[in-house]
């Protein structure tokens, strides 16, 4: 069973990626809009706020 696992993982394995890869994976990656980080720190601000200290 065990021998049936390292084979399995093995052919599963992938690729280890670029530096070109990366920073392809960096520049197409999304991006928040202003108003959604705004948000997002609204947020944080009140979840933070609510915790008990």
């Amino acid at each position: 069973m065990k021998t049936k696992l390292f084979q399995s993982v093995s052919q599963n394995k992938k690729k280890s990626l670029s530096k070109d890869d990366f920073q392809k994976l960096l520049l197409q990656a999304p991006t928040w809009s202003e108003e959604q980080i705004e948000a997002y720190e609204s947020a944080r601000k009140h979840i933070n706020l609510s915790r008990i200290a």
